[in-house]
């Protein structure tokens, strides 16, 4: 409840939220893990699904991109090719769908 109404912001020190469950305040270079990505991205599909302002916040999420395509890397890295293949079309689809300077990351 401490972080309810706050939807993941861009990675800066002055962020409420990057990650869910990393603290990019306290460890900056090592809060982007497969665990908080997966996490995050729970956030979001929970946001589309509730609808209303939410899902317009979610749907604009393309500072997720970066982190999916990490996400991509790592399972690449595991030998799960047809996974990283779709996180990376799934970075791709949100960068090409941002349409505001802010939005992009």
């Amino acid at each position: 409840y401490v972080l309810a109404g706050s939807a993941p912001e861009r990675f800066s020190p002055a962020a409420r939220l990057c990650l869910l469950g990393g603290d990019h305040r306290r460890f900056p270079r090592t809060y982007c893990r497969a665990d908080t990505i997966l996490a995050t991205e729970c956030l979001q599909a929970g946001m589309l699904a509730a609808g209303g302002s939410a899902a317009q916040q979610a749907a604009n999420m393309p500072l997720l991109a970066p982190y999916k395509s990490y996400l991509a890397l790592l399972l690449a890295e595991h030998g799960h090719a047809r996974a990283a293949a779709a996180y990376a079309a799934d970075a791709a689809r949100a960068l090409q769908g941002a349409t505001t300077p802010e939005s992009r990351p």
